[in-house]
């Protein structure tokens, strides 16, 4: 049972780095006061997924929704506390 366990957290950590790697997390989630044309070549340059690099060329519009709400949270005083 534990073993199962053991396997399942490291197929989700895998999965979960394989979808937006800690390069993501540190060069553009922590940064609150990021311009948005800032965001899309820095995701070229930080991320290792071909699938994540791509998604401005074809949802420019999810890419805009995640910034605004990235920004929003990197202001609220939850994550300045932090």
């Amino acid at each position: 049972m534990v073993k199962n366990y053991r396997n399942h957290c490291r197929l989700e950590a895998l999965q979960k780095h394989q979808t937006l790697s800690y390069n993501f997390y540190l060069n553009i989630y922590c940064r609150p006061h990021m311009a948005y044309h800032d965001l899309t070549s820095l995701l070229k340059q930080v991320d290792i997924n071909p699938a994540i690099i791509d998604i401005p060329n074809y949802a420019r519009t999810g890419m805009i929704y995640l910034f605004e709400r990235m920004t929003i949270v990197n202001q609220s005083s939850v994550h300045q506390w932090w």
